[in-house]
């Protein structure tokens, strides 16, 4: 089988993007504390001391070491299920936007709503 652009979009559209939208939506409900969804990232880093950009690092390491387990576990014969992939990789594919939000915020000054054509507005 050849993975073939027209697939690769059928499969984002189709199945990624739905469970971002939908792990954004409920994920950020769960852990963000009032307005700001990034809130946890900047407690972390005020806690350990650091930026929220190595926060997040921590954060998405214990979804890559999972990652790799997975792929290690796999090349020794080991059958992972399909869903528990989808879980870590949807994970990292969130941490990575998450750290694009924070990366904008910072370069805002602040926090933002970024309007169409890029247009960056404080809020």
């Amino acid at each position: 089988m050849v993975m073939t652009q027209k697939e690769l979009a059928k499969i984002w559209r189709g199945r990624v993007r739905p469970l971002v939208e939908e792990l954004l939506i409920t994920k950020g409900e769960e852990y963000a504390n009032g307005d700001d969804r990034l809130q946890n990232f900047k407690q972390a880093a005020r806690f350990i001391g650091c930026s929220s950009d190595k926060a997040l690092l921590g954060f998405v390491t214990k979804q890559l070491v999972s990652w790799y387990d997975y792929t290690e576990r796999g090349a020794k014969g080991e059958e992972i299920p399909y869903e528990k992939w989808e879980e870590k990789l949807v994970d990292v594919i969130i941490y990575a936007f998450l750290h694009l939000c924070i990366r904008l915020e910072k370069e805002a000054g602040g926090p933002l709503i970024t309007g169409s054509g890029g247009s960056k507005e404080m809020v």
